[in-house]
């Protein structure tokens, strides 16, 4: 796909498609402490495949296809010109996803990152809608910290995802309060944010009667689970955060910022 995608062009004194894998080589090689990904002359595009092909550790392979479609998504489609490409980047994008649905891995390229997909419905129902929300100019801020959330949950740094959860929350209610014009401070915490955004309206009229149960729904959820896991100091026995409940609290946060941010 990346073949088809990058092409080649050869009216260049250097084409554009061998500075690309130029890039994607020095970055990985960087990223995984390397001088080069493969011991042999070869060129960098060749090296980069190669080490693909013949390489078996999976967060490694999916680190090169997140780094070579982001290439794709931002430099061949900023430069269509440049590039004697065979099919478009949204065909390429299009064509990674439909083949990692079609066997069964549990993975989507969106937005310049790997996302991990646990639950289907869930990914489709929740995450989803929250990220096309969060691409909106005024949530840019929170849209890069959900994105990281996402980032460190696919690597098992269940700590910092839960870090990036409560930066992304927060900073979709800053958004909303200074798009909205209402008074808020940026040291501001959920609790107070939440409370502002009640008294200003957010939530609907006709769920006046269950707004106390919504804001402990809120309160007690992302912001709780954070501080009680990786926000302060963790004693002398060290906190686990285990993978099911990193995954609870990034599902919840999704599930926060598509009703705040709808």
């Amino acid at each position: 796909i990346w073949d088809d995608a990058i092409g080649g062009d050869t009216q260049f004194s250097i084409p554009p498609e061998e500075q690309v894998f130029k890039d994607v080589h020095q970055v990985l090689c960087r990223e995984f402490g390397m001088f080069a990904l493969i011991k042999s002359g070869e060129d960098p595009r060749a090296q980069v495949t190669q080490f693909f092909l013949n390489f078996s550790n999976v967060d490694e392979c999916v680190d090169v296809i997140q780094l070579v479609f982001t290439m794709i998504d931002t430099r061949v489609r900023n430069l269509p010109g440049a590039f004697r490409a065979a099919i478009r980047p949204d065909e390429a994008i299009q064509e990674l996803n439909h083949r990692f649905k079609e066997h069964g891995v549990g993975l989507q390229y969106f937005d310049q990152r790997i996302l991990r997909i646990d639950s289907e419905f869930t990914h489709q129902e929740i995450t989803l809608p929250a990220l096309k929300l969060l691409q909106q100019s005024f949530l840019a801020g929170a849209s890069q910290e959900f994105l990281n959330a996402h980032e460190h949950y696919r690597h098992g740094r269940y700590k910092e995802c839960l870090n990036e959860c409560l930066k992304a929350f927060e900073s979709t209610m800053k958004a909303i309060c200074h798009k909205r014009k209402w008074a808020y401070k940026q040291t501001d915490t959920a609790k107070a944010l939440i409370k502002i955004c009640e008294d200003n309206g957010l939530f609907p009229v006709f769920m006046e009667s269950h707004v106390t149960g919504l804001r402990s729904t809120l309160e007690s959820g992302v912001p709780t689970a954070r501080n009680r896991t990786s926000g302060h100091g963790q004693g002398v026995v060290p906190i686990k955060v285990s993978e099911q409940f990193a995954g609870y609290v990034l599902h919840l946060t999704a599930a926060n910022v598509r009703f705040l941010a709808a």
